[in-house]
């Protein structure tokens, strides 16, 4: 009994690292996830590329290993709407805020574009969102008749123990707020 608490004990306290690193240049995207549990990393990205009709073609690779991607439906992005939702709420989010470090933040922005006016107008406007952004470092910079540019960097670290409880504690609220529908009841006139 005691090697199963001490193994529980190890699960619980495991660290946890994420990163992310999205970028956007010349006109398509790529993306960049990886993640850490006591040091075993994985690693996967996702690029993309136009074929010879112009059509977006997806390409993914997990580790080493080239991963078929079919855009559809399906319940493949069951793990990541779950993800979503959890962040895009207000109670995830608190859930999150103090069980979550970002240790490293980097957003980049390069507007271009041939007209010179909303370029500028557009670096400034991104340039004002900065106070949003308490950490990292925020750089935005006009390219007068260049390519437009994106590039975001996020680095996390957590506790395995204490996401798990979050996630717990979300789906409890979650559970708790849906309300029982009662019976229809249909009145007959006879």
């Amino acid at each position: 009994m005691i090697w199963l608490l001490i193994a529980l004990y190890i699960i619980l306290i495991a660290p946890v690292r994420a990163g992310v690193e999205a970028r956007w240049a010349k006109g398509l995207p790529s993306l960049q996830a990886g993640g850490a549990v006591w040091g075993v990393r994985v690693r996967g990205s996702l690029h993309a590329r136009r074929d010879k009709a112009g059509r977006l073609l997806l390409t993914g690779v997990l580790g080493k290993r080239p991963l078929p991607l079919r855009l559809g439906r399906g319940r493949s992005g069951t793990v990541l709407k779950t993800l979503g939702l959890l962040l895009k709420s207000n109670q995830g989010r608190a859930a999150l805020k103090g069980l979550v470090s970002v240790d490293r933040l980097d957003v980049f922005f390069q507007i271009g574009g041939s007209d010179a006016a909303s370029a500028a107008l557009l670096t400034g406007l991104l340039s004002a969102l900065r106070p949003l952004l308490p950490s990292g470092n925020f750089r935005c910079r006009p390219s007068f008749g260049g390519e437009t540019r994106a590039y975001v960097l996020c680095i996390a670290h957590a506790r395995l123990g204490t996401l798990l409880a979050a996630w717990l504690r979300w789906r409890m609220r979650k559970g708790a707020d849906r309300k029982e529908e009662k019976a229809w009841t249909i009145q007959s006139e006879t």
